[in-house]
């Protein structure tokens, strides 16, 4: 009678692990992305330099306003701001306006990505996506900035 109480009170918890795997708890679906860049363009972000899921309902961006501030924020998919970071910065670096990350989205999507952990635009002008497939390998893809070709793609 005490191990079938134990397995009951023991199988809710295997379940909720499982459903907080790591291939999951920090990603979120790629089909939140154009929810993702509209709370940001709302929040004033005129360029990305990064996007990165710190949960499956938390994320980062990193970027620059038209008035060349750098800014730094969390938010939930909700679009609530959970905290905000903002410096002036006279170097304003290049970014991804929201049709390249939504256009490199796409291409992740063709590619077999189902949720991603960062979008990330380098200083050579190539965005790397980091993310899992419906598999759970992890997937990684290197596109030119500019005609969004695949520079690379790596799974784990």
């Amino acid at each position: 009678m005490n191990l079938r109480l134990l397995s009951l009170a023991v199988a809710p918890l295997i379940v909720l692990l499982a459903a907080c795997s790591p291939g999951q708890s920090d990603t979120i679906p790629l089909e939140s992305i154009q929810a993702i860049v509209d709370i940001g363009q709302e929040h004033g972000f005129d360029t990305f330099e990064e996007l990165e899921a710190e949960s499956d309902r938390e994320f980062v961006l990193k970027g620059w306003d038209d008035a060349q501030l750098r800014m730094e924020t969390r938010f939930n998919l909700d679009g609530d701001l959970l905290r905000e970071e903002r410096v002036r910065d006279p170097d304003h670096a290049a970014g991804m306006t929201a049709q390249m990350i939504l256009r490199s989205a796409a291409v992740a999507r063709d590619h077999g990505m189902l949720r991603f952990k960062e979008i990330e635009f380098e200083d050579d002008g190539v965005i790397e996506l980091e993310g899992i497939t419906e598999d759970g390998d992890e997937l990684n893809i290197r596109l030119d900035g500019e005609d969004f070709t695949l520079l690379s793609l790596e799974r784990d």
